[in-house]
């Protein structure tokens, strides 16, 4: 059934207990479908709006839904019942939505569920097979590019464009792929997937290696465009963001991804770029994860310390002091000149409150102790660069 599909209302009609010689039907088909004789219909009913969607999360909740969980619920599903539910079940098996004084609410940085091989969307798109699956997840991280994207899915997966088209007229047909209309009949602008939630799914059932090739061709097509170089090298028209994707996002998730498929140095500076434009993230779109990817990509020494350093305040900023903790270790197990005195202050503090943080006391007391338990003897103390529990 399409997923916007709420309500079916069937009927039967018999045929008499023998077989129908003028028809054909044999004696155990005496019960015919109303289809065959023209009488069944479907009817679509709307998208849920979000109030509609509000109650709907009350009901299950059996509490006062939150706005940003309500609103988190519509960004997810799109309205679809059928997408919402599964994601109110998918969250309520991993303890996602809290209730506290009579109001729900989604729990502090909780994952966006995939969804699991049986639910109706994932066989929906099983039962499509091949090429269409194989379509299905390179658009999952392409179809942002527009247009652009079949000629992007085919080079990256080995399918012919035809084959791609097809496969998206199939996904279409099955209501996993909504269709963006152009201007002026000038044929589709794009494709997007009718609900996020799937998209979703689909891509997070990519390996590794899939989506660095997949996101590799994304960022080269984006890249060629912005330097003028698409038009030289391809007939084709250049790859432009569709305006419903995340334009902020979409270019550092994909250079995230790609990884050493690309230009490195471009790439790291690219994404340290747009970390510190998030900056401090409170919706956690990426910061954290866009320093890191820059940090793999650099070789460099001292470049790669001021990376970690950044990863090392980006993570304190977001929550994650565990993280933060680690990467002030790194840093201070053999600091070099391209940190200052302030900042080894600084994340000499921070490990000591990230530690404190997950309790681990025995770590605690070892840093408050020098090294090897002698007295710290360095001839430039205090201002020793190496950490007060770093020398001995």
């Amino acid at each position: 059934m399409p997923p916007e599909v709420r309500l079916v209302i069937t009927s039967v009609r018999h045929t008499g207990g023998a077989g129908d010689a003028a028809s054909g039907r044999r004696q155990d088909q005496a019960v015919g479908l109303p289809a065959e004789a023209g009488t069944a219909r479907t009817i679509a009913l709307p998208r849920l709006t979000r109030l509609q969607l509000a109650d709907m999360v009350a009901r299950r909740s059996q509490a006062a839904p939150d706005p940003a969980l309500v609103a988190r619920v519509l960004g997810l599903t799109r309205g679809i019942p059928a997408a919402a539910d599964a994601l109110l079940t998918e969250w309520s098996r991993r303890d996602a939505v809290r209730i506290a004084d009579g109001h729900a609410f989604l729990a502090a940085s909780a994952p966006v569920p995939v969804l699991p091989d049986e639910d109706r969307f994932m066989r929906a798109l099983h039962e499509l097979g091949e090429p269409c699956r194989t379509t299905a997840a390179a658009l999952s991280v392409l179809w942002p590019l527009g247009r652009t994207a079949v000629a992007l899915v085919a080079g990256s997966t080995g399918l012919s464009e035809r084959e791609v088209g097809y496969s998206v007229r199939r996904l279409i047909a099955a209501g996993l792929l909504d269709e963006l209309p152009g201007e002026d009949g000038g044929g589709p602008r794009g494709w997007v997937f009718r609900s996020p939630l799937m998209e979703h799914a689909v891509r997070e059932r990519l390996g590794p290696l899939e989506r660095a090739r997949m996101s590799a061709a994304a960022v080269e097509a984006l890249w060629a465009a912005r330097d003028g170089t698409a038009a030289a090298t391809s007939p084709r028209r250049p790859a432009v963001l569709l305006e419903e994707a995340d334009t902020v996002t979409y270019l550092p998730e994909r250079m995230a991804d790609a990884g050493v498929l690309i230009d490195r140095e471009r790439a790291a500076a690219e994404l340290t770029a747009a970390a510190e434009a998030l900056h401090p993230d409170p919706e956690d779109r990426g910061m954290l994860r866009w320093f890191r990817a820059a940090l793999r990509l650099i070789e460099e020494p001292a470049a790669r310390e001021l990376a970690l350093l950044r990863c090392v305040k980006a993570a304190w900023v977001v929550g994650d002091h565990p993280a933060a903790g680690q990467a002030v270790e790194t840093i201070l197990r053999d600091p070099s000149d391209v940190v200052s005195g302030p900042d080894l202050h600084e994340l000499a503090v921070l490990q000591v409150v990230a530690v404190t943080s997950v309790k681990d006391w025995p770590q605690l007391s070892r840093m408050g102790r020098p090294s090897g338990g002698t007295v710290c003897r360095c001839p430039r103390r205090p201002h020793c660069r190496r950490g007060p529990w770093r020398c001995a």
